[in-house]
């Protein structure tokens, strides 16, 4: 099985304001390389032991 680790990005947060509503997730900030690497290790080592 493929499991893809995929970065949150903010490239819609426009719509959101164009449709006058809050945005809710404004503050949450986009993760790092070394966070997603991270990420991919953690699920990596839970798919090992599986």
């Amino acid at each position: 099985q493929k499991l893809e680790v995929l970065p949150y990005h903010r490239m819609g947060v426009y719509k959101w304001e164009q449709l006058g509503k809050a945005y809710p997730l404004e503050h949450v900030p986009t993760p790092s390389d070394r966070e997603l690497e991270r990420a991919k290790r953690l699920i990596d080592q839970g798919r090992e032991q599986a």
